[in-house]
């Protein structure tokens, strides 16, 4: 089974899995993007991609950086959430095992 070199995700587990010249090397759409996203913090400029928008990969990156600060955030607050049903569900336990 064919994964990729950098990650070592199968295809199944990606959206895109791009195979190299070298039978058996690939590299997925995420770590293409983390590349793209470390070239652009390091000033790289990418030459014009012609997909009928113009892409700002830098743009790209600082977008990602918010999802991912946003996703953090939201994962934080399911735990926290999480926490108070428990110990709602705890506390009512007690409070109905003492009766009326």
């Amino acid at each position: 089974m064919i994964s990729c070199l950098f990650c070592g995700k199968a295809k199944a587990e990606v959206t895109h899995l791009i195979m190299g010249l070298t039978e058996g090397v690939a590299i997925c759409d995420e770590c293409v993007g983390q590349a793209l996203i470390l070239l652009a913090s390091k000033g790289w400029v990418p030459p014009t991609i012609r997909i009928g928008v113009s892409v700002d990969l830098a743009e790209i990156g600082r977008l990602k950086e918010a999802v991912d600060k946003l996703l953090s955030v939201v994962n934080r607050d399911a735990h926290a959430i999480e926490g108070v049903t428990e110990a709602y569900e705890i506390a009512w336990a007690f409070v109905s095992s003492k009766g009326p």
